[in-house]
């Protein structure tokens, strides 16, 4: 997470199950222009090993099954992308 050390000292040594208070703390140097999102998922999986639960669960199980997609964000002349657009769909991902 590039320039961390500047808000490093808002997080260690605190508590890592005081999620409010780090949620709060990580909006905050977001609105100054930072992006620390990993960080709240890392609490929350913390949270969830120190309970012994799947974070899923921390969120009320909302979804039993989750729709998987398939993306390619790489650099193809349009030959190739078609040929790995076939490939994809072939593996069973909808259009």
């Amino acid at each position: 997470m590039d320039g961390f050390e500047t808000y490093k000292h808002l997080f260690v040594g605190e508590d890592p199950l005081d999620i409010t208070r780090h949620v709060k703390a990580i909006e905050t140097a977001n609105f100054h222009g930072a992006h620390y999102w990993p960080l709240e998922a890392a609490l929350w999986d913390i949270i969830g090993k120190v309970h012994g639960r799947p974070v899923s669960e921390l969120f009320g199980n909302a979804a039993k099954r989750l729709p998987a997609y398939a993306s390619s964000g790489e650099l193809k002349s349009p030959e190739e992308r078609v040929a790995t657009a076939l490939k994809v769909r072939e593996a069973g991902f909808a259009p």
